[in-house]
């Protein structure tokens, strides 16, 4: 089991280091100065490309969390009202024998 465990880890290991890479050479090809322009504010930013297309990304990582935190938390508490109360049925039983 440890070894399997220790094969599994080294292959997520080997996948984080290619999407680093990837990343790395998105980074590199996407280097153009772009321009946004905050329409009804008489504001311009200027910066580069990959830095918009990584920040909308990490946006929508943290508004997907978000979102699914909510059903996350819910199950959550569902599993520890679920344990309080076997952990308490199981004491009543013990407890009556």
């Amino acid at each position: 089991m440890k070894f399997l465990k220790s094969i599994l880890k080294f292959i997520h290991t080997i996948f984080i280091i290619l999407f680093l890479i990837l990343v790395i050479v998105f980074m590199v090809n996407n280097r153009d100065i772009i321009i946004i322009h905050l329409y009804p504010l008489p504001f311009e930013i200027e910066t580069r490309a990959f830095i918009v297309m990584i920040s909308c990304f990490i946006l929508g990582l943290v508004f997907a969390i978000l979102i699914f935190s909510k059903t996350l938390i819910k199950n959550l508490f569902y599993k520890f009202s679920a344990n309080k109360k076997i952990k308490s049925l199981q004491d009543k039983i013990n407890n009556d024998v």
